[in-house]
Formats: C-alpha cells, sequence, structure tokens
C-alpha cells in the first residue's frame, strides 16, 4: 500500500525557519508571480501555510464520513452493474465491490493509524495495543485514528524524520509527508464520490491559466467547497473563488468601458467623415458663390458630370478623415 511518499531528503527546518509552503502549487494562500505567471506558495515556519494547516484539520475530520460514502457508493454501483441478481457458478461469493477504490480505503485506514501511533507517542498518550487494534474493524480504527490527529495537527505537522512502512519498503517521513499524504487521500476520495455523480459543468468564471475549466467541489455535506481547474489542476477554496468571481465582474467593467469608449470614438469619426462628404458634395454642386461662377456657363450634363466627381471625391475625403 503507498500513497506516492517523498524519498529521504535534508531536513529543511535546520536551515530555513520560513519556508514555502509544502503543498507548493497547490498552496491554497498562493499568489502569482506578475513577471512569470507562476503561482508562488505562503512561506510559514510549519511545513504548511496557515491557511492549509486549517484546511488539513478540516480534511481530517471529513475523512471518516468520506470513508463511510466511499463504502456506500461502491456497494450501489458494484450491485447496479450487473442490472439485476448476480449469478455465479464458482464456490466463492460474487465480488461487488470495485477492487481499486477496496484498496483505497484500506490505505486510508492503514495511512491514518500509522500517523495515529506516532502522534501518540510524541503526544504521551497511551500506544496503541498492536493485538486488540488488529482485531477492530477498519471504519473503528479509522474513527478513532482521526480522533486523535484531528485537534494534534500542530503535533503532526511538527514530526522529525523516522521510518516507516511504506509499499513494502522502509522509509524516512515526518510531518510534511504526513500533510501530503492525507491531503492525496482526501483527494482520492472525493475523486471517487465525483465519479459516482454526472460530470461536472465548467463554471463561467476561468481560472487564473486563463481558461475556462473550473469545476465546483463539495464538501461532505454538499456545500460548495471551492473549485478545482480540470486543465492546470490549481485548486481553489471557495473565498478564492468569490474573489475569482469579483475579478471577472471588475474585468467586465473595464471592458465594457472601453467597448462605450471606442464607440463614441468612432461615432466621432463618421461624424468628422460625414462633414467632410458633405461639404465637398456641397462644393461640386456649386452651392458657393465661386462655384456657382465656375459651373455657369457648362452645361446641364457636364455639371452632372462634375458632381458625380465631386460624389468620388467626397468619399475620398471620408477615408482620409477617418484615417485621422
Amino acid at each position: 500500500m503507498s500513497t506516492n511518499p517523498t524519498t529521504l531528503r535534508p531536513d529543511p527546518r535546520a536551515h530555513d525557519e520560513d519556508r514555502p509552503c509544502a503543498r507548493d502549487q497547490r498552496c491554497s494562500a498562493a499568489t502569482i508571480d506578475p513577471d512569470t505567471g507562476r503561482r508562488e506558495p505562503a512561506h510559514s515556519p510549519r511545513p504548511l501555510c496557515d491557511t492549509d494547516r486549517d484546511l488539513l484539520q478540516v480534511a481530517i475530520g471529513q475523512l471518516p464520513r468520506m470513508y463511510v460514502r466511499v463504502h456506500q457508493a461502491l456497494l450501489v454501483a458494484g450491485a447496479s452493474s450487473n442490472g439485476g441478481p448476480k449469478v455465479t457458478t464458482s464456490k466463492s461469493p460474487g465480488l461487488l465491490i470495485n477492487t481499486s477504490a477496496d484498496e483505497l480505503l484500506r490505505l486510508l485506514t492503514f495511512t491514518l493509524v500509522s500517523w495515529e501511533e506516532r502522534v501518540r507517542e510524541v503526544a504521551h498518550l497511551s500506544p496503541l495495543d498492536t493485538e486488540l487494534s488488529r482485531r477492530r474493524r477498519d471504519s473503528v480504527a479509522l474513527q478513532q485514528a482521526v480522533k486523535i490527529l484531528e485537534p494534534r495537527v500542530d503535533a503532526l505537522l511538527a514530526l522529525d524524520f523516522e521510518p516507516m512502512m511504506r509499499d513494502g519498503e522502509i522509509v524516512e517521513l515526518d510531518g510534511e509527508d504526513a500533510a501530503l499524504e492525507l491531503f492525496q487521500l482526501h483527494w482520492k476520495c472525493r475523486a471517487v464520490l465525483t465519479d459516482t455523480s454526472a460530470p461536472a459543468e465548467p463554471l463561467k468564471v476561468p481560472c487564473r491559466c486563463g481558461l475556462r475549466q473550473l469545476v465546483q467541489i463539495f464538501d461532505f455535506e454538499d456545500r460548495p467547497d471551492g473549485a478545482v481547474c480540470r486543465q492546470c489542476r490549481a485548486e481553489h477554496s471557495q473565498q478564492q473563488l468569490v474573489a475569482l468571481e469579483g475579478e471577472k465582474t471588475a474585468d467586465a467593467r473595464t471592458q465594457e468601458a472601453a467597448r462605450m469608449a471606442a464607440h463614441r470614438v468612432q461615432r466621432e469619426e463618421i461624424e468628422r467623415a460625414r462633414a467632410a462628404e458633405l461639404a465637398v458634395h456641397h462644393l461640386c454642386r456649386g452651392d458657393t458663390g465661386p462655384a456657382r461662377q465656375a459651373l455657369a456657363h457648362l452645361s446641364a450634363a457636364q455639371r452632372e458630370r462634375v458632381a458625380q466627381a465631386g460624389y468620388a471625391l467626397a468619399r475620398l475625403a471620408g477615408e482620409l478623415s477617418r484615417e485621422g
């Protein structure tokens, strides 16, 4: 069982008291560098910024309910996939649960219990009885682990490197790895629950990457809980989503003001062009004294030819006026 833990690395706390959030591009308090356009994570003395620290605590508290919902969704999906009662000729019972998703639930319990054991040690709580812990149902073990971890998030994040079992291997993991593992497992559970419903339509507000690929995500009580971009995979909290909507409204107002200003300029140019055409037209029609004297000796057909030339000259004057 593995959640892709990080490999052995030097402890950054020994060299840097103010370091970037471990979630990097997924940092909830990240800012956009105006020069590079890259998301820059917030800095904190802890492995996580203050915003993601609070989100981790919320995510841990949601895991028992998500465990139940994922398990129920898998049972429903497995039972309905055959369109009727399951019939088998094998001596073994029919399997209704998706094995990969069932593995996710086992991995969730295993990971939480492993971090619970370490937090119990640093918090000077009674250690788990190995024999009794093996007899617990997964759901019970998970709930007990959450009761220990949720109010002790800071102790979890402050864990030093110690050997832990992951995917059949011993690796060195610390509090930063704990946060990344639990965030990843929380996301995987949400992905399973999202897959059981109809595909979400993209929101009207675009992501900071410029594409309109944001889809709403919900917490375990089906309340709006931010959005994730299908293109760049950036996650936005509900507050950040509201800020993006405000930016879109402000941009729309700016674009509308610019459009109205351009319309006024275009209308003024048209009015100037029409005035120039009218002036040339009157001049060529002989509506001024000098023009009437020059055209007096011409015949009607000749004056019509002059008028036609005047129309062409008027159009040219209008084009030149619009060109500025």
